[in-house]
């Protein structure tokens, strides 16, 4: 099998693992965060103005290399599944909204 490691080994690699998790964690929080930041400006806007929203947010991901290997219909479907979870949560879940 393998060798022991030292004392110090093991306490290196238990707070790595713990600093890796909660640092985890905390872009978790910090995601979770700013979506319901979001959720609570666009409670004020339109559908075509959250679209217009999520359009230029897509565009600058498009810019910064991301979704390169995505098709123009595929990217269209990504802005509606965007467009319809970001009016779900403006509206705290609670009004009916049309599923296209």
């Amino acid at each position: 099998g393998h060798s022991r490691l030292d004392i110090g080994d093991l306490i290196s690699q238990g707070w790595s693992k713990f600093h890796s998790r909660f640092k985890e964690n905390r872009l978790k929080r910090k995601a979770e965060g700013e979506e319901r930041t979001r959720a609570l400006r666009d409670a004020e806007r339109s559908r075509k103005e959250v679209e217009q929203s999520v359009r230029a947010q897509v565009n600058r991901e498009i810019r910064q290399g991301k979704h390169m290997s995505l098709t123009f219909s595929s990217i269209k479907e990504l802005i509606a599944e965007r467009v319809r979870m970001r009016m779900v949560k403006s509206r705290r879940y609670t009004s009916r909204l049309s599923p296209s």
